[in-house]
């Protein structure tokens, strides 16, 4: 039985919960995996396991935030010209994906 199978019979299921958020993590999908871990230590504080894994996904998603900063910083650098003009990583990241939509 899927792990999604039995948390629609058992929303609070530690042991689905544990594996689904686990399995998200390894498919790369951080931010999926966080909120799942986080309701397993919600659910059972003491779970040694869910903080590692947790713990473990918070690095990733720091580390993919990291690397869209440093590849925005390297399409947009700041120069003389536009030092006074503060735009955050966010509102980079926005300008680029409006420039590739073609907005």
């Amino acid at each position: 039985m899927s792990c999604d199978a039995v948390l629609q019979s058992d929303p609070q299921n530690i042991k689905a919960l544990f594996r689904k958020g686990k399995a998200l993590l390894e498919m790369k999908e951080v931010d999926d995996a966080i909120p799942i871990l986080q309701k397993v230590l919600t659910i059972s504080p003491g779970s040694q396991m869910a903080s590692v894994e947790l713990a473990r996904a918070q690095a990733v998603r720091q580390k993919e935030r990291e690397h869209w900063s440093r590849s925005i910083n390297r399409r947009f650098p700041k120069t003389k010209q536009n030092k006074n003009t503060k735009l955050s990583a966010a509102s980079r990241v926005k300008l680029v994906m409006v420039s590739k939509s073609g907005l």
